[in-house]
């Protein structure tokens, strides 16, 4: 017997409230559960909301650090021939500033850009567990995997601002201070 008979001393009624605890019992979970899906959601669409405002951005942004990367390239095309250092030292010097200040205010939106998603780590995970769920279950729910790839563009546009962003700072300093030394 699954209660004890001091508090039911008839079996029957024992019995009865048993079944009657492990027939609502599912309900309680389905409806526990339908509340933790549901702010699931509500939190994946708000991470989507960030995705909608920072995905044009960053595309500014890798177009702006394309731009200033081209800019330090045609300057170090420039000095690569050591006749043209000091006829370009104060041009060239003056132009590697102005670009390592426009990189510098780059990398101080990426950093921005990565915060906002601090506070979303552990939806994050969340997001990705659920993926993980769905998958071994051999289904998908649309919205997750729209999700996933609109996750998969913004992160793939901050690596690329990241890396031509370093890549620019680590020319630019290169030239400043071994060419324009």
């Amino acid at each position: 017997m699954l209660l004890p008979t001091r508090l039911f001393p008839h079996p029957v009624c024992a019995t009865l409230l048993a079944a009657l605890l492990l027939a609502l019992l599912p309900a309680a979970t389905t409806r526990a559960q339908g509340s933790q899906l549901s702010s699931f959601v509500d939190m994946q669409n708000e991470m989507m909301h960030l995705m909608d405002r920072q995905i044009p951005l960053l595309q500014q942004l890798v177009q702006e650090a394309e731009t200033v990367w081209k800019e330090v390239s045609s300057i170090s095309e420039l000095l690569a021939n050591p006749r043209n250092i000091e006829a370009n030292r104060a041009s060239s010097l003056s132009q590697l500033i102005l670009l390592r200040k426009r990189n510098d205010q780059i990398q101080d939106k990426l950093k921005g850009y990565w915060f906002a998603w601090q506070r979303y780590n552990n939806e994050l995970m969340a997001v990705y567990t659920r993926f993980g769920e769905m998958k071994a279950q051999d289904r998908m729910d649309p919205n997750l995997r729209h999700f996933l790839l609109l996750f998969r563009e913004l992160d793939q546009l901050m690596s690329q601002a990241t890396k031509q962003a370093q890549e620019t700072y680590s020319e630019c300093d290169f030239l400043l201070n071994t060419k324009l030394n």
